[in-house]
């Protein structure tokens, strides 16, 4: 599909109130520290902002996003040494863009391709600048029609994705309500887990440069029923959702891996943890940072091990022993170092070649669909593409019961992985959003 994305205007948003001179310093956390120097990627699609609002909308978005600074004043500074933000307030990226004449957002919306939403992006996922530069850029894309794309490109330097979900939660309080409805999150991560000076330089992340194709699968509140009690067993009698969808990915890369890849290799499952809930004691859901881990589950035979169920176990087995032995132990005094082994063990596992490795991340649950800047909440979301191969990224439909998958394999692999028959049958590749949506 061809279309063409036009920046307007640039401009940089500051805190509405200057940040205090006690607060100029904002510490890492030891896993912001470990945290990788990319853009996580958000876009969401609005079409009911209605025509000839484009100046109204825009200066709502930039002073709502001024006030909502003012209480997440570390987005508005700039990296120092890997260990501190200087909260100089900067300020963050505002980018204006316009979609040119002929493209609709029903166009966009009728078949989402990864290579069309990179375009509403205000920023590389990979660009130096998620440590060098911005460690928040926005970009507001406006149809003819009176669709708004919003953009949002976040340092996870700074941010995880449930991090993300806070600051836009609050921005969008601000647009619809007003400034006195921003309530500051918490910043107290690296009082819990300070910042070390062994890890006072951060190295640019890079993708491995293969030829990847991304898909999006949509799997509908009634697929997920069905594929839950395929999934389940007297183990794990109730898989949840996500379990059941990541474990019917995981057999299905697990084939198409396979076949490309000659003799078998054991597969191993690395799941992200958001870990506040799961600390002793917890944190607070809005604290910002990343706080982040992963647990591993590993198939050593295709036969026994590779059917729903089993997965399913394996990955509740695994959870469970990480939150029992790791994260309700890191606020104790062996905290760093158990940070450190873990970190450095999941750095050697997409090293090591004697296995596959395939990493899900889920944004389930994060409340992105309640984000409404008084024009309504959004009529789709996503978290667009990947630069890293064998990755997953689940995401709410906006009913909130359905999932969709966006998965990055080699083309290789995704040739045969997306003729899956049995992934086919329970999930839809990349249908029509808003099949009834006239904006023309």
């Amino acid at each position: 599909m061809e279309i063409k994305v036009e920046i307007i205007s640039k401009e940089i948003i500051r805190p509405f109130a200057p940040t205090p001179d006690h607060l100029k310093t904002f510490r890492f956390s030891t896993f912001d520290q470990f945290s990788p120097a990319v853009y996580i990627p958000l876009v969401l699609f609005y079409t009911g902002t209605g025509t000839g609002l484009d100046v109204v909308v825009s200066h709502r978005l930039k002073t709502s996003l001024s006030n909502t600074l003012t209480h997440f004043y570390p987005f508005a500074g700039r990296i120092r040494d890997n260990i501190c933000i200087d909260c100089n307030d900067n300020g963050v990226e505002f980018l204006e863009a316009r979609v040119c004449a002929g493209t609709s957002l029903a166009d966009v919306l009728a078949r989402p391709e990864p290579d069309v939403l990179l375009r509403f992006l205000p920023a590389r996922i990979m660009s130096l600048e998620a440590y060098t530069g911005s460690l928040l850029q926005v970009q507001v894309s406006l149809f003819e029609c009176g669709g708004l794309v919003i953009g949002i490109s976040a340092s996870h330097k700074l941010a995880d994705a449930a991090t993300l979900s806070t600051l836009i939660k609050s921005w969008a309080h601000s647009a619809r309500d007003g400034p006195t409805e921003v309530a500051p999150p918490d910043l107290t991560a690296a009082s819990v887990f300070p910042p070390t000076k062994m890890l006072t330089t951060a190295q640019p992340s890079e993708a491995l440069k293969l030829k990847l194709r991304t898909r999006r699968y949509l799997f509908d509140a009634k697929k997920i029923a069905a594929l839950k009690v395929k999934s389940a067993s007297e183990v794990v009698p109730r898989p949840t959702r996500v379990e059941a969808v990541c474990a019917l990915l995981w057999k299905c890369k697990i084939k198409a891996l396979e076949s490309n890849a000659g003799p078998w290799k054991p597969s191993v499952l690395a799941q992200t943890v958001n870990l506040r809930k799961r600390l002793d004691p917890a944190m607070p859901e809005d604290s910002v940072g990343n706080l982040i881990g992963f647990y591993t589950a590993r198939v050593d035979r295709t036969s026994d091990e590779a059917n729903l169920p089993s997965l399913v176990a394996k990955m509740r087995k695994s959870m469970d022993e990480y939150v029992r032995d790791y994260a309700r132990k890191l606020r104790g005094p062996d905290g760093f170092s158990m940070i450190w082994t873990a970190t450095m063990t999941g750095g050697e596992l997409m090293k090591e070649d004697g296995f596959t490795l395939s990493v899900f991340t889920s944004w389930c649950r994060l409340g992105l669909y309640e984000a409404d800047f008084g024009c309504g909440k959004p009529d789709w979301m996503s978290s667009c593409s990947s630069d890293f191969k064998n990755t997953s990224v689940l995401t709410d439909t906006k009913d909130g019961e359905g999932i969709e998958a966006w998965v990055t394999l080699r083309e290789e692999d995704m040739e045969l992985f997306e003729q899956d028959q049995e992934l086919l049958s329970f999930a839809s590749l990349n249908p029509r959003i808003l099949a009834g949506c006239n904006l023309r």
